[in-house]
């Protein structure tokens, strides 16, 4: 979890930085030449795209052809997962997990696992005989099982929610 949030950050301070480069390039480009134009009709036309100032041609830039009105089929994917993990008891604990699938989802599958952490590595490795499975037709399912804890262990949970080619999986503590 914490190397996740450091791979975050570390990308936030990216875009930033590049943000702020170009945003700083513009600036200091403006200040030179406040009003005129580059002199050649190639330097004209690319500076001029470069900047922002003229809209570029249909379909120029294009990364993905990805067209929300087009007719043919929908992209399959897992469009949302929750996963929550609560202690009912000294003895028992609830895991809930809910997930939604895009338009062309006919299927669902979720797997809950309980793990425990061992105290001397600081890992968590899977309970025997803890994992549960529920598969549904539909782009929605909700799985609530209910497990055995013991006090004084740190546990967690893992829910993987997948449409037979997309998967997400997420972690709960106790």
């Amino acid at each position: 979890m914490e190397n996740c949030r450091r791979k975050i950050m570390a990308l936030m301070v990216g875009v930033m930085v590049i943000a702020g480069l170009v945003l700083g390039s513009s600036i200091s480009h403006a200040a030179e030449s406040p009003g005129q134009l580059p002199t050649t009709q190639n330097e004209s036309m690319d500076s001029l795209e470069e900047d922002g100032e003229i809209p570029a041609e249909e379909g120029e830039g294009v990364i993905s052809d990805d067209d929300p009105s087009a007719t043919g089929p929908s992209p399959r994917a897992v469009s949302s997962m929750t996963l929550s993990f609560t202690r009912l008891s000294s003895t028992s604990a609830k895991a809930t997990l809910t997930g939604k699938g895009t338009a062309g989802v006919k299927n669902m599958k979720s797997t809950i696992s309980l793990q425990k952490k061992n105290k001397s590595t600081g890992k968590y490795a899977t309970v025997s005989g803890t994992t549960r499975t529920k598969t549904v037709s539909g782009r929605s399912i909700s799985h609530a099982p209910t497990y055995s804890i013991k006090s004084g262990q740190s546990y967690r949970i893992k829910g993987t929610v997948t449409d037979g080619s997309h998967s997400v999986t997420r972690y709960a503590y106790l």
